[in-house]
């Protein structure tokens, strides 16, 4: 009988090694006392820019109004500084510069955010919170606000044009 080619060996021990870690599926997923919490994309929002009174009278002449249905998210955190595993086989790093937390301002039947728009720095959501990217050992990409959230609606916005996900910090 012909031995094994040792490639095969390995290829064996990968998987069948019940210490190997795994990934979940592919999202963005929030660290929780109970496990992972897997956060929904949220579906294309309501835009609409200034009225022309108000884009003559206005600094917010290059900002969009963001807007999207539900006064809250399904997803409720009770952490005020949650870690977001982001876990996307097309995120590029050049693009960890626009990942943001957005605070939402919550209306009775919808929440919204303004996109400003510029010449000199990358289109971002106003209300960003300050955080902290680091690369995890599955090779996601480690999410933390820098400090507290307050309670209220957020988006964790992995660019303006890319996706963004919902939460709710209770």
């Amino acid at each position: 009988m012909r031995p094994l080619p040792s490639f095969l060996i390995l290829a064996l021990l990968a998987v069948s090694a019940p210490g190997w870690s795994q990934l979940p599926n592919p999202g963005v997923y929030c660290a929780t006392p109970a496990g992972l919490m897997q956060l929904s994309e949220l579906p294309l929002p309501g835009v609409r820019t200034l009225s022309w009174g108000e884009w003559f009278a206005s600094d917010n002449r290059f900002a969009m109004h963001y807007t999207w249905d539900g006064a809250t998210s399904r997803a409720q955190i009770s952490e005020h500084r949650p870690t977001f595993r982001v876990n996307l086989a097309y995120q590029p790093d050049r693009s960890l510069r626009i990942i943001q937390i957005v605070k939402l301002e919550q209306k009775d039947s919808y929440r919204k955010t303004q996109l400003r728009i510029s010449h000199d720095v990358p289109t971002q959501f106003r209300a960003g919170v300050a955080v902290s990217l680091t690369r995890g050992m599955d090779g996601e990409i480690l999410v933390q606000p820098d400090a507290d959230l307050s309670p209220g609606e957020y988006l964790l916005s992995l660019g303006p044009l890319v996706s963004q996900y919902d939460f709710s910090v209770r």
